[in-house]
């Protein structure tokens, strides 16, 4: 079995740095949960192995910021555009196999809200 980890690093701008298929991954999977959900989530790291890519995409709170509890309740990070994230599969599988060379056969999300995190796992075809 192989696995790659990369927290990923951003650029002084704020912006990631793109070059390598993994951040690319972690950046689609950002932008599609950002729009299904309207928060600006980011990419805070991805993991590769043989049947599996992970994302954890992280929101960003600026210092001394409180969020709004009736929002938070009404924001589901596992629920992008109020639906199971594997009905996004489709969405994703075109970037997937672009970057990884693999198709992609699922899409699971745990919604860590309480750390203001979402975890996306994307299943993959086996090599």
């Amino acid at each position: 079995m192989t696995a790659a980890t990369l927290d990923l690093p951003t650029r002084a701008d704020g912006q990631l740095d793109n070059d390598q298929p993994l951040q690319r991954l972690a950046d689609a999977v950002a932008t599609l949960w950002s729009a299904g959900t309207g928060l600006a989530l980011q990419p805070a790291a991805v993991a590769l192995d043989d049947t599996h890519a992970t994302v954890v995409l992280a929101e960003p709170s600026p210092p001394g910021a409180r969020e709004d509890p009736a929002a938070a309740l009404l924001c589901r990070l596992d629920r992008p555009f109020g639906r199971r994230a594997r009905d996004l599969a489709c969405m994703l599988d075109a970037p997937v196999r672009e970057l990884l060379g693999r198709p992609l056969t699922g899409v699971r999300a745990r919604d860590r809200r309480e750390q203001g995190r979402v975890v996306v796992e994307l299943s993959l075809a086996p090599a």
